[in-house]
């Protein structure tokens, strides 16, 4: 069995779970929730639980930091904002390709309910 704490900001794609071999032990000391992930002792299990959690923290943390980048592009508009007449506001535009619409529109998961609220 594998206990891991997370921060309870953290969300869990449901890819990254086996239902059966999953438990969410709830909220703990210090804002963090404590999950387990259960394993027989087999080595392709093991391995494939280990890659699971590196799945889990590799996601969160690319969400991390485009939350981080989110606020630094807020803050960028704003500058433009506060600095720019409302006629070259209004003819400000944004230039975003193709690819990036493409791959936004997919799906990438859904996220397990006992582990966070959406």
């Amino acid at each position: 069995m594998f206990d891991m704490l997370f921060p309870m900001t953290w969300k869990v794609p449901k890819k990254f779970i086996i239902e059966d071999k999953f438990l969410n032990q709830g909220q703990q000391e210090d804002n963090k929730i404590l999950l387990s992930f259960i394993s027989d002792f087999q080595q392709k299990e093991l391995d494939l639980i280990v890659k699971n959690i590196i799945g889990i923290i590799n996601y969160n943390i690319e969400r991390e930091e485009k939350e981080r980048l989110l606020q630094v592009k807020i803050n960028e508009l704003k500058t433009i904002f506060d600095k720019q007449s409302l006629d070259n506001l209004k003819e400000l535009k944004f230039d975003i390709t193709k690819k990036i619409i493409e791959e936004s529109n997919g799906t990438d998961s859904e996220l397990v309910q006992t582990v966070i609220e959406d």
